[in-house]
């Protein structure tokens, strides 16, 4: 997991750059900081996505994300500090994201 975070004066031209590497039977847990915006990157290998954890669903941003081979790019906005859970789209590969103030 590597964090860059960018920071300029402006809220809204902050980003947190995220990128994580896919592993075929685990989502990685990410920490983030809440109020700036998240660029996550999650680099999906040949072999990687299967039957189970190519889709992912971010219910606290109302995401699903169809995961593909190379760069796969999600972003949102984490409003509140806390810790949220995500999964496969079949509930049985789970992680989570940590909000930090």
């Amino acid at each position: 997991k590597t964090k860059k975070i960018k920071k300029n004066t402006k809220y809204k031209e902050e980003v947190q750059k995220i990128t994580s590497v896919l592993e075929s039977n685990s989502y990685p847990p990410i920490t983030v900081t809440a109020g700036v915006m998240v660029e996550w990157t999650i680099q999906a290998a040949e072999g990687t996505i299967n039957g189970c954890n190519k889709q992912m669903i971010i219910p606290e941003y109302d995401i699903t994300q169809n995961l593909v081979v190379g760069d796969n790019v999600i972003t949102f906005m984490p409003e509140e500090s806390g810790t949220f859970g995500y999964s496969c789209w079949m509930g049985m590969i789970r992680s989570s994201i940590t909000v930090v103030e």
